[in-house]
C-alpha cells in the first residue's frame, strides 16, 4: 500500500526528487497556496468558481507538483513544516469542489484535460498530507467530512479523482477509532461508499480508456483497504447495516455490492497462502469472531427465506438469490484456511445445519433445483467445514448428510462442479473418521433413481444387477437376460446391436464391456478404480 501511495506520487511526479532542504521544501508549499489563491476571486459570499485563467493554472500545476512530491519529505519535527502543510491544506480544500463544478475541463479547447489534471492535483496533495502527519489527517477529516469530499465522490468525476478520494478516506480513517466510528455510524458514510462500489462495480456499455481503467483499479484497491480497516476495528456489521438502509440507485443495490466487494476480498486474501499459520501472519482480511457469528447468521436468514420460498413453490427474487450465493463465497472462502475456534463459532450458529436442510430441500424442490450452482455452493461450504474437524465430520452424519452429499456427485447441469466439490467433501468427511468411513461403505445401490437423457435419445435403458449391486446398460427391449425368447436370427441382431451400443459408448469416453453370457453390458467412467 505504501508502494501504491507512492507510485502515485512518482508516477504522477514523472521525475527523481532532488535533495533539498527542509526550508525549501516549505517554501513549496507557500508557493502553491499562493498559486492557488491566485486563481480564487472572492466575493462576500465565498469563492464561487475558480478563475479561467490558463495561465494561473499552469502555474498551480508547477507549484502543486514541487508541493505534492515535497510533503512526504517534510521534517515533521519543524513546526514550520506543519504550518506550511496546514496552510496549504486550507487552501486546497475551498477550491477542489469549484473546481469540479466550473467546467475548467472544456475551457480549453487545445488543453481540454488541463482542468482535470489540475483538480486531480489538489486531491494529490490532501492524499499525502493526509497519509504523511496525524495532524493533516485529523484537519481534512474536520475541514472536508462530509463536503466536498463527500461531494466529489457523488459528482461525475473521472474515477482517477474518486481513487484519489478513496486514498484520502482511507488515510483519516486509519487507525482512527473516533472517525471511523462516526463514518460507519452516520447516512454520509454509507452513502460514499455506495458512490464508491457503484463507480467500481458498473458495468460499462462502452470500451474505457486505458487512463480510465488504471483509475478503476486503483479504486477497487483503495476500497479494499478502506474495508480492511473498518473490519479491523470491528466495523463489518455496522458496515453492512448501513448499506442495507439505503434505496437502490440507478438499478444497483448497495447491499449486493457490499457482497461483491466482500467476496472479492475474502477470495484475495487466499491467494498465494498455502496454510493456516501463512494465513494468520500474510492474510489481508482479518475477520472478528464476531463477524464469523454474523455471517453464519446472516446466511441461515436468507436460507429460510430461500426454504420458504420451496415450501411455496415458488422461486427466489432475484435479489435473495444473487446475495444467497455472495454470501455463501463470503463463508466458503472464509473456513479456506480456518482454525478450529472459527469452525466451532459456525457450528454453535447452526450453520451445518441450516446447509444440510438446504440440500435436502433441493433433492426435491423444484423451484430451488433451478437455482445455479446452487447445490455446489452448499457442498463446498460443506467440504471445508469438515476439512480435519472431527466434530464437523460428526454432526454432518449425525444430520443425515452424507448420503446428500453422495447423491450430489451425480451430474447437474445446474451445478456443472458439484462432482468435485462432493467428492472433496466424501475425502474430508473420511479423513481420520472411521464411523463416516463405515457408513459409506455400507451403501447400496437400491434402484435406478434416473436416466440421463442423451442414454435415452439412443435407446439404452439402465438397470440394476442386484447380485452384483453393478449398473448396467441394455438396449430397449432387451430383458435383463440380454435374449429371452429370440429366434437365432434375432440373436445376431441383438447381439451385433449390443456390440454396436459398447463401441458408442466407447466414443463417448466411457469404459465399456459386454458379457457374452447374458449380454448386459458393463459401463464405467476411464478414471475410475
Amino acid at each position: 500500500r505504501c508502494t501504491c501511495r507512492g507510485g502515485m506520487e512518482g508516477k504522477a511526479g514523472g521525475r527523481e526528487m532532488k535533495m533539498r532542504s527542509n526550508f525549501a521544501r516549505v517554501e513549496a508549499l507557500h508557493a502553491a497556496a499562493m498559486a492557488l489563491q491566485c486563481l480564487l476571486p472572492r466575493e462576500a459570499g465565498g469563492p464561487r468558481e475558480l478563475a479561467g485563467d490558463p495561465e494561473g493554472l499552469q502555474r498551480w500545476l508547477s507549484a502543486g507538483r514541487e508541493a505534492r512530491n515535497s510533503i512526504p519529505q517534510l521534517d515533521w519535527s519543524e513546526r514550520s513544516s506543519v504550518e506550511a502543510c496546514g496552510s496549504l491544506v486550507s487552501s486546497v480544500l475551498p477550491c477542489c469542489v469549484p473546481a469540479m463544478q466550473s467546467g475548467w475541463g472544456g475551457r480549453w479547447q487545445e488543453d481540454p484535460d488541463l482542468g482535470k489534471r489540475g483538480l486531480l492535483l489538489m486531491l494529490q496533495v490532501l492524499g499525502n498530507a493526509a497519509a504523511s502527519h496525524r495532524s493533516m489527517r485529523d484537519q481534512i477529516w474536520e475541514d472536508a467530512w462530509p463536503a466536498p469530499l463527500l461531494d466529489l465522490v457523488l459528482a461525475d468525476t473521472h474515477s482517477s479523482c474518486k481513487s484519489v478520494v478513496a486514498m484520502i478516506a482511507y488515510n483519516v480513517l486509519k487507525n482512527n477509532t473516533e472517525a471511523s466510528l462516526k463514518f460507519v455510524s452516520s447516512e454520509e458514510g454509507g452513502v460514499f461508499l455506495f458512490s464508491l462500489l457503484k463507480c467500481f462495480y458498473h458495468k460499462q456499455e462502452t470500451p474505457l480508456s486505458p487512463d480510465e481503467q488504471s483509475g478503476l483499479t486503483d479504486l477497487g484497491g483503495w476500497l479494499e483497504v478502506i474495508m480492511e480497516e473498518l473490519v479491523q476495528q470491528g466495523h463489518l456489521t455496522a458496515v453492512h447495516q448501513r448499506l442495507g438502509t439505503l434505496p437502490s440507485s440507478g438499478g444497483d443495490n448497495a447491499e449486493l455490492l457490499f457482497w461483491y466487494l466482500m467476496d472479492d476480498m475474502t477470495s484475495n486474501s487466499l491467494q498465494g497462502i498455502a496454510s493456516s499459520e501463512e494465513f494468520e501472519e500474510k492474510g489481508t482480511l482479518k475477520l472478528q469472531p464476531r463477524d464469523y457469528e454474523y455471517l453464519a447468521v446472516e446466511l441461515g436468514l436468507i436460507f429460510e427465506v430461500c426454504l420458504d420460498c420451496a415450501r411455496r413453490g415458488s422461486k427466489c427474487e432475484a435479489v435473495t438469490a444473487i446475495k444467497l450465493r455472495q454470501v455463501m463465497h463470503v463463508v466458503a472462502s472464509s473456513l479456506g484456511f480456518a482454525s478450529s475456534s472459527i469452525r466451532k463459532c459456525y457450528r454453535d450458529k447452526g450453520l451445518l445445519r441450516s446447509c444440510i436442510n438446504l440440500l435436502k430441500s433441493l433433492s426435491h424442490a423444484q423451484a430451488l433445483k433451478t437455482e445455479m450452482g446452487l447445490k455446489c455452493d452448499v457442498i463446498r461450504i460443506l467440504a471445508n467445514m469438515c476439512y480435519r474437524d472431527r466434530e464437523s465430520q460428526d454432526m454432518v452424519r449425525e444430520l443425515g448428510g452424507i448420503p446428500l452429499i453422495l447423491q450430489a456427485s451425480n451430474m447437474d447441469e445446474n451445478n456443472p462442479f458439484s462432482r468435485e466439490w462432493s467428492i472433496l467433501a466424501v475425502r474430508n468427511l473420511c479423513e481420520g473418521n472411521e464411523a463416516n468411513q463405515e457408513i459409506i461403505a455400507g451403501i447400496k445401490p437400491k434402484e435406478v433413481a434416473s436416466i440421463p437423457q442423451e442414454l435415452k435419445d439412443k435407446g439404452m435403458q439402465v438397470e440394476l444387477d442386484k447380485s452384483t449391486g453393478k449398473v448396467k446398460l441394455v438396449r430397449d427391449g432387451a430383458g435383463p437376460t440380454g435374449t429371452g425368447g429370440a429366434t437365432p436370427s434375432r440373436l445376431q441382431d441383438t447381439d451385433n446391436s449390443t456390440r454396436t451400443m459398447v463401441e458408442e459408448l466407447k466414443n463417448m469416453g466411457l469404459r465399456a464391456n459386454m458379457d457374452e453370457d447374458t449380454g448386459l453390458v458393463d459401463i464405467s467412467h476411464p478414471d475410475a478404480k
